[in-house]
């Protein structure tokens, strides 16, 4: 598939962009890898003791509350960290396109 040939060619150049002008339009194709985190919450309730993880969750994580707690020092940013990981979505190209005037500039 073109688009996959497309993700990997970028990826091995490590280019974030590219684009070209044809006909009054900029064409682009940018190279998308999001990153999302997950907290391990059993791990983490059992480290914190349910008394203080309680204090933010509701049925689940409140992470909003979590984060102002590290923030103001009453846990850990570092134990979080331990029971965080990263996960990352498939790599996937985005187009757009613009019209430019006659020098190539975009309008």
């Amino acid at each position: 598939m073109a688009q996959q040939a497309l993700i990997e060619y970028m990826r091995e150049k490590h280019m974030k962009s590219m684009s070209s002008t044809y006909q009054g339009l900029k064409r682009q194709v940018t190279y998308v890898q999001r990153e999302t985190y997950e907290i391990d919450e059993k791990g983490l309730k059992k480290e914190l003791t349910a008394k203080v993880y309680n204090k933010f969750t509701t049925p689940k994580l409140d992470r909003k509350k979590l984060e102002a707690a590290m923030e103001g020092g009453d846990v850990d940013p570092m134990l979080v960290a331990k029971h965080t990981k990263t996960k990352q979505s498939e790599p996937y190209l985005k187009f757009t396109e613009k019209e430019v005037d006659d020098e190539g500039e975009d309008s």
